[in-house]
């Protein structure tokens, strides 16, 4: 990571000079003479503390691309809109019904990502018409990535998928308006998912305006 190969030698310098206070590693190798010994722990602490950092670094990289291995992203977009997954759509019901997409990319390993579900929770005075394997699962709607890639049959996934979406709303004499944020669960368990996953996307507001 850039970033943190610029941090390094300021980081590795800081840490050398708190050392350099406290330990005195050369005192502790009789063949090390008394006016070098200052040199050779600024030496030593130095290449130490650089390699470490530069192992750690390394280490973050792997990690990293370990994790993205399997990464799914989700972004809620109005129709005929490019999507994109900084942006906060603002979805108005126009006679009670209100039409957006959910553009799906999925990538990685087929086992891992099997058992994932794209969980959505509406408020109480709205809800999505039964498509697109989209189904309710007690208070939240669900979307099975299985569902999606099941014509993989086990291979590496790299999919991409843009699902219809209306939702309607249940009708009152009140003007509402909620945000909305989709999260990643595992459907075996029920609990939501962070590792070994990357998942990614936005929120959206659904708003009932009121002729």
């Amino acid at each position: 990571m850039k970033c943190l190969e610029y941090l390094i030698p300021v980081i590795s310098s800081m840490i050398t000079f708190f050392s350099l206070k406290t330990f005195n590693l050369a005192a502790y190798l009789p063949f090390i003479s008394i006016e070098d010994q200052k040199d050779f722990n600024l030496t030593c602490y130095t290449a130490g503390v650089s390699i470490l950092f530069i192992v750690a670094n390394n280490l973050l990289e792997k990690f990293l691309k370990w994790w993205n291995k399997n990464n799914i992203i989700l972004i809620v977009h109005r129709r005929n809109e490019t999507p994109d997954k900084n942006c906060i759509p603002e979805i108005i019901f126009n006679n009670q019904v209100a039409e957006f997409n959910l553009t799906i990319k999925i990538k990685g390993n087929y086992e891992k990502l099997e058992n994932m579900s794209i969980r959505i929770q509406l408020p109480d005075w709205a809800d999505f018409q039964p498509k697109n394997n989209i189904v309710k699962n007690g208070d939240f709607y669900e979307i099975k990535i299985k569902d999606l890639i099941t014509f993989n049959n086990g291979k590496p996934v790299d999919y991409t998928t843009v699902l219809d979406v209306l939702i309607s709303e249940i009708p009152d004499e009140d003007i509402k308006e909620e945000k909305v944020t989709p999260i990643l669960k595992d459907a075996s368990t029920g609990k939501q998912r962070i590792f070994p996953y990357k998942f990614e996307g936005n929120s959206f507001r659904i708003k009932s305006v009121k002729n």
